[in-house]
């Protein structure tokens, strides 16, 4: 008799936490969000620079005040606009 024996499950990805990068969640959802954006401003491709620049802005004014595990680093949290 042949058994086939299935090959082991594969192990989440293994990542150093640090305060100051991004982890895996975190940068999953940040390629959807700049993907929706390439989409909604046309061409799926570019992003304008200021687009961009605002994007992270709102992203970090939302992530102090709804402290949403996917947003950004929490060392990010500290900066501001100047």
């Amino acid at each position: 008799m042949n058994y086939i024996i299935p090959p082991p499950e594969k192990l989440p990805a293994m990542e150093q936490v640090r305060s100051d990068r991004f982890n895996i969640k975190q940068l999953k959802c940040l390629v959807q969000e700049l993907e929706a954006i390439a989409e909604e401003i046309g061409n799926g491709v570019t992003i304008p620079n200021k687009v961009i620049v605002d994007f992270f802005i709102r992203k970090h004014e939302n992530s102090k005040s709804i402290g949403d595990e996917n947003s950004l680093p929490e060392d990010w949290k500290a900066y501001n606009e100047h």
